[in-house]
């Protein structure tokens, strides 16, 4: 089937996420979104353009969230 250490591969992309994971939460740190989970319908999406608005409020927010 296919080639290479599947459990290298699978190592190299926990890694990889981790460090995204990393990256967002320092991204969204000062946010208040744990309403999140709680909200309705309608607050969740404005709590998603919030944190949107959050993101791109940082400096280069824009640019660091796409990397």
């Amino acid at each position: 089937m296919g080639k290479g250490d599947h459990t290298l591969l699978q190592e190299q992309a926990v890694a990889v996420l981790l460090e995204k994971m990393e990256v967002v939460a320092a991204m969204v740190h000062g946010f208040v979104y744990h309403e999140y989970f709680t909200a309705d319908t309608s607050q969740k999406l404005s709590l998603m353009l919030a944190a949107e608005d959050h993101i791109l409020g940082l400096d280069n927010g824009k640019k660091r969230y796409i990397e």
